[in-house]
């Protein structure tokens, strides 16, 4: 069995379709087993950590420009179970955020997650930028 996401840019009146998977991420089918909720995929190990496990990255979204996505579940002929899911609400993308902004973010998240090394790291960028080296002696 398998799961796939796609998406698009919003369209008045248009729901997501299983066409709508040109963005980079979009249509890929994530494996699913009975004993793991996910399986690992290339992109979920992003980091070296399982912590993103179930985590689908999507890349080439337009800044500002709202989008909607849906979910398709597959059986093990590769046949869609039920079709696609129903459309989900707008998403407004709104980067670029401010770099700080999103480390904070990465650390908070990381550490709510249990991933160490990514939230040390993290934290090593904020500390840097607002932190100044003890003078010597």
């Amino acid at each position: 069995a398998s799961v796939a996401l796609y998406g698009k840019p919003v369209a008045a009146g248009v729901a997501v379709s299983a066409n709508n998977s040109e963005l980079d991420g979009l249509g890929l089918r994530h494996a699913v087993a009975a004993d793991t909720p996910w399986k690992l995929s290339g992109e979920s190990s992003l980091l070296g950590s399982n912590a993103l496990h179930g985590c689908v990255l999507v890349r080439g979204l337009v800044a500002g420009t709202p989008h909607v996505f849906a979910a398709a579940a597959y059986d093990a002929r590769g046949e869609a179970v039920g079709g696609i899911g129903g459309t989900s609400v707008e998403v407004v993308t709104s980067l670029p955020l401010p770099r700080l902004l999103l480390w904070a973010y990465v650390c908070r998240a990381a550490t709510q997650l249990g991933a160490r090394r990514v939230a040390i790291e993290a934290l090593a960028e904020l500390c840097a930028a607002f932190l100044a080296p003890a003078p010597p002696g």
